[in-house]
Formats: C-alpha cells, structure tokens, sequence
C-alpha cells in the first residue's frame, strides 16, 4: 500500500505518500530525475555503486491481517516479525529492511539515491501504518525503515520475559469445560499460547527461574521492574541479574533502617524509590534542589538570602537533624570565619561580615545560625 505511484511513471513527489500525514513522518521530497525505463510499464531502474542494479518497488500490504497491529500489551511481536520479514522478502525489500545496502551518494548517484529514497519510504510507510500508537511515538522521528525496525526489534525483545510470564499464566488459568466450550477450542488455545510463549525463547532452567523472579517482585519491589527492564536486553542478562538487583535493593532499605529514615505507610521502600525519582522543578527558577518556598533566586520566597541560609532553613522543615559543618573554603583555598548569627526564624541571613546587635526590645530568638548550621538555644539563664 506505501505509494500511489504507477510503475514507471514519474510520482507526483509534492503530495505525499497515502497515511504519511501528521507530525514525525518525515518524508523529504527532492526533484525527481530522469530515470531509465518504459514509462507505464516498466518500474525505474538505476546503477548504484558496484554497479547494483536499485529497482523502484511499491510495497503492497493487501494480504496483511487486519486486525494484526504491533503492541506490546498483546504480547504480538513473534507474529508480526514473521509476517513483516516474510512479505518484506517476497516484495524485494529485504535490503532497505536488514540495512544492508546503503543509501547511494546522491552526487555521484542521483538516479539510484532517488529510487532507494522512494522505496525506503514506501516500506517506512508500512511499517509505521501496523505498529501501537506508543510504538509510533518512539520511532516515526527515525531516519530510515532499518532504524525504524531495529528500534522494534530492541524494544520488544527486551519486554519478552515480561510477556513470557503474562502468556504463562494466562495459560495457567485455561480451564476445560465442555459445557461452554468445545474441547477442541480449549486445546487449540493452549497450543496457541505454549507456541507464543516458546517462541519468545525456550523455557531453559535459567529463563524459567527468571520468569518465576519477575513473578515474584510484590508491592515492596515493584518498583524495580523498570531497572531489569533497561537490562533485560543485555548479551549477559540472567537470573543471576534480577538476583543481584533485589538483594543490592534489600541491603540498601536494610541500611536505611538502621539509620533510622522510616519507609512510607504506603510503600515500605519509598524512601529508597524517592532516590532514583526526580524531583519536581522550582515553579521560580525551574531547579530540582528545591522548592518556591526555599528559593534564593528572585522571585523566590528567599529572594537575596545565602544560600546556607535556605538549605539550613529547608533542612528544618524535612525535619532532619542539624549538619555539623567546618569553615568553608575560599577561593585562596583559605579557610572564611565561621560568624555566629543571632536571628529569628522571620529573617535568616548569613554573611562573613560581624553580626549586628540585637534591638533591646526584640525577642529571644528561635535559633541560631553558625554558618549555615542552626542550632537550638536553652532557655535564658533566670536573673
């Protein structure tokens, strides 16, 4: 389907092809060169480098399953790989596919660098009319149909194990019953789904261990299946890998519990998922350090304060311990004076500079600041 082009003819190349509208579909549209042919019959042909001969085709989807769209929830990628790689073969698209014949230097080919440019779109097209709209999204910014398959490829192998395991107990929950259900449709079924699920690879004692690992994973290690996710794809990738990665998180919330940092109420391991998620922006200064509240930038609601000030200040309100800290160090490398600030909790500011006296009329103060560490004062000494 990837063209309207008449073999032969000259394609109208300011319209493009059928299906390419919208955003991502890149189709670059040079002027068309004289090509070698019987214009209305036969299709143009071209000499590329080492004197290949570069065909225009037009890639015909007509035998194509309707309903047969690549996505990831249906656990489809065996099938619809079969079915792209076979009618990419008998439609002489193989090369634009597999990667293997480059585009031709449009310089000293201009002929041939047309007609590949033609044929990649007509197969780009193709493969971007039968993928999920997320697939889509991923890929449609690719240059050319090889990267586009080979981002597939790589995307869904690496969601196999994870597909493996969902297939595996949706087999597991088949049950018969004559009464609702011919014997022989419950069968196809299942050999239907011990075919999909052994072709994602065979269940070895290493893949099945892995899969019953993922199986595993509850709400307290949910959040680790992204991480195995990213590494699934690895020559390496084993059992030994999901193993490694769940003990190094159990040790982690271990040593997090005995530093006395409490788990959320919600999720046991918040405080070790909080690590690895980023943090929302400064609505003023669009940084991830810290909040409005805590902003020294203008705008912020510390606006001209130091910054020692602010992280003093955002430390007390997560209700952490003070941080002992030393002198910090100058641009001579020299070690600046470690003043005393007397102030209350309205005004916090910091500089090397002597602090000023107290008016006789204010307070006692809330806190004292050394140096951007604030410190807890007793109650006054009674007169």
């Amino acid at each position: 389907m990837a063209s309207n082009n008449t073999p032969g003819a000259t394609p109208n190349l300011n319209d493009p092809p059928q299906g390419s509208s919208g955003p991502g579909n890149n189709f670059i549209n040079p002027p068309s060169p004289t090509l070698s042919g019987n214009p209305g019959n036969d299709p143009a042909v071209a000499l590329g480098p080492r004197d290949i001969r570069i065909i225009e085709r037009v890639l015909s989807d007509t035998s194509w399953p309707k309903d047969l769209t690549l996505d990831h929830e249906e656990y489809n990628w065996q099938e619809w790989y079969r079915r792209t790689t076979n009618l990419v073969y008998r439609q002489g698209f193989t090369p634009w596919l597999d990667g293997s014949l480059e585009c031709p230097d449009e310089q000293h080919y201009p002929e041939a660098h047309w007609i590949w440019q033609q044929n990649d779109r007509s197969l780009r097209l193709f493969l971007l009319t039968h993928i999920s709209s997320l697939d889509l999204t991923l890929v449609r910014n690719l240059p050319n149909s090889h990267e586009i398959f080979e981002a597939l490829r790589k995307r869904h192998k690496s969601l196999e194990p994870f597909a493996q395991l969902a297939l595996l107990k949706k087999a597991l929950d088949v049950t018969f019953d004559f009464s609702t259900t011919p014997v022989s449709t419950t069968i196809a079924q299942l050999r239907d789904l011990h075919r999909r699920i052994i072709a994602m690879g065979e269940l070895d004692g290493d893949r099945l261990l892995t899969i019953i690992l993922i199986n595993s994973l509850s709400d307290q290690f949910g959040h680790l299946l992204p991480a195995i996710q990213t590494i699934s794809s690895a020559p390496d990738f084993s059992s030994k890998s999901i193993m490694r990665i769940i003990e190094g998180e159990a040790f982690l919330i271990r040593c997090r519990a005995e530093q006395g940092f409490r788990p959320s109420t919600v999720n046991p391991t918040a405080s070790a998922v909080n690590a690895r998620q980023p943090k929302p922006p400064c609505s003023n200064c669009k940084r991830t350090n810290h909040s409005t509240e805590f902003c020294i930038s203008s705008g912020g609601k510390m606006a001209g304060r130091s910054i020692y000030d602010a992280r003093a200040a955002q430390r007390v309100a997560s209700g952490k311990a003070p941080r002992t800290s030393k002198g910090r160090k100058t641009k001579n490398g020299t070690s600046a004076p470690q003043i005393a600030h007397v102030t209350s909790q309205n005004s916090l500011t910091t500089s090397n500079s002597a602090p000023k006296p107290l008016p006789q009329n204010q307070s006692i103060p809330h806190f004292i600041i050394i140096d951007g560490v604030q410190y807890i004062p007793g109650p006054p000494n009674p007169s």
